[in-house]
C-alpha cells in the first residue's frame, strides 16, 4: 500500500547560541509518530503513541467497530481513520486528532458493502475510500469529504471473487485488488474505475491475500496461499508485466506483504516458521535477510513499516500479538511490548507521522 506518511510542521524548541538559552529553531520541525493496529477481540482497534517504542495507548473510541477488524487506513490529511471488518456495517470511520484521539464515529455510508470486510484504503488525494469485501462486487469505493459520500459506480467488469485487499497506486492513477483466485485485478482510476480490467499472470499458488505497491509504482507484490507464498509482478501503464523470479528461502502460505518505504526491501508474514521474512529488493527479489533474533511464535498476518523505514511491526496469532523491530538493512532488536496489549490476533498496522 502507499506509504501513509503525513507531515505537519511544528516549531522545535531547542538551545540557541553559546548562552544555551531556549528558543524556537527556524525551519526545524517536530514530528509525532503513532501506531494503529486492528485485530480480533474487543475493542478491535488500538492506537499507541510511538517514540522509539510503545508509549501511551489512546482511549478507545466511544462507539467501537462492530466485530473482528481486518484492515485500516489513515486519511492523507491525518484527520480520519477508517477500518473494515467481519460484521455489519463492515466499514467504520472516525475523525482523528493527534492530541485527543478518536472523535465520534462518522455516519455509516448510505450504500453499505455487500459482505464481510477485509482491508480498506483512502486514495492518495483523500477524496475516496476503497474497501475490499466478500460478495459481489467484491470492492466498494465511496466519495469522501469529512465523511462518507456517495458510492462510486462499480467497474464495468468486476473482480473474480471475494477480495481481501484493495490499494491505490502511489500516484493514485490505478487501483488494484486481490481475490480468491490466483490473479490480481487492477483498473485505471480517475474519479472512478476505468473501463479496462488488467489481470496479472497466475501467482503459482492459491487464493491471493494482501498486496503491496512498490513506492515507485513499478511493481505489485502479493501474499497468497500455496506455492512460494509470495509473488511480485512488474507494472507499467500497459498493466501487469511478467512475474519476477521467486525469492529464495520461501516457506509457503503468506498473508501479509509490504515494500519498505524506500523500495529497497520487502517483508512477508507467513504461516510457517520463522513467520516473518524479508528480502532485499532491486527490480526483483534479492538476498534474504536473517530472521529476527526474538522470534515470532505463530502465524503472522499483518505488517507495517514506519514512515521513515526504521521500524517494522508484525502481527500474529498468540499473545502478545504484536512485535515491533528496529530495522537497518535487516531486523534489529525487538522493542518492549506495549503495557496495554492487543486482545487477539492482529491483522493490520499503520504508522502515522505528522
Amino acid at each position: 500500500m502507499f506509504n501513509e506518511q503525513y507531515k505537519k510542521e511544528k516549531p522545535l524548541l531547542g538551545l540557541l547560541g553559546s548562552g544555551g538559552g531556549l528558543g524556537y529553531l527556524a525551519g526545524a520541525a517536530q514530528k509525532t509518530t503513532i501506531l494503529a493496529l486492528v485485530g480480533e477481540g474487543s475493542p478491535y482497534i488500538h492506537v499507541y503513541k510511538w517514540d522509539g517504542g510503545f508509549g501511551t495507548k489512546y482511549a478507545n473510541p466511544s462507539s467501537l467497530p462492530p466485530g473482528n477488524t481486518r484492515g485500516l487506513s489513515w486519511h492523507p490529511d491525518a484527520n480520519a481513520i477508517a477500518c473494515g471488518g467481519d460484521s455489519s456495517p463492515y466499514i467504520t470511520a472516525y475523525p482523528w486528532d493527534m492530541d485527543t484521539g478518536f472523535g465520534s464515529k462518522y455516519s455509516n455510508p448510505s450504500t453499505l458493502p455487500t459482505g464481510g470486510g477485509r482491508h480498506c484504503q483512502f486514495s492518495p488525494d483523500g477524496n475516496y475510500l476503497a474497501f475490499a469485501h466478500e460478495s459481489s462486487p467484491y470492492q466498494t469505493v465511496w466519495n469522501w469529504s469529512n465523511g462518507f459520500g456517495s458510492k462510486v459506480n462499480n467497474p464495468s467488469t468486476i473482480s473474480d471473487g471475494n477480495s481481501d485487499d484493495v490499494a491505490f497506486s502511489p500516484d493514485g492513477n490505478y487501483i488494484a485488488m486481490t481475490n480468491r483466485g490466483t490473479q490480481l485485478n487492477a483498473y485505471d482510476w480517475s474519479n472512478g474505475f476505468g473501463g479496462t480490467r488488467y489481470m496479472s499472470p497466475g501467482n503459482g499458488g492459491g487464493q491471493s491475500n494482501k498486496l503491496s505497491w512498490h513506492p515507485d509504482g513499478n511493481a505489485i507484490a502479493v501474499a497468497h496461499h500455496g506455492g512460494d507464498g509470495e509473488s511480485a509482478f512488474s507494472w507499467s501503464a500497459s498493466g501487469f508485466g511478467s512475474k519476477y523470479s521467486s525469492p529464495s528461502g520461501t516457506t509457503g502460505t503468506a498473508w501479509g506483504i509490504q515494500f519498505h518505504p524506500d523500495g529497497n526491501a520487502i517483508a512477508v508474514g507467513h504461516l510457517s516458521s520463522p513467520y516473518v521474512s524479508a528480502w532485499a529488493w532491486s527490480n526483483g527479489w534479492g538476498s534474504k535477510y536473517s530472521s529476527p533474533s526474538t522470534a515470532i511464535t505463530a502465524g503472522a498476518y499483518g505488517l507495517g513499516w514506519s514512515a521513515d523505514g526504521k521500524d517494522i511491526a508484525v502481527g500474529f496469532g498468540n499473545s502478545p500479538y504484536v512485535h515491533v523491530y528496529a530495522w537497518s538493512s535487516g531486523f534489529g532488536s525487538k522493542y518492549a511490548d506495549p503495557s496495554t496489549l492487543p486482545t487477539g490476533r492482529v491483522w493490520s498496522f499503520k504508522f502515522l507521522t505528522v
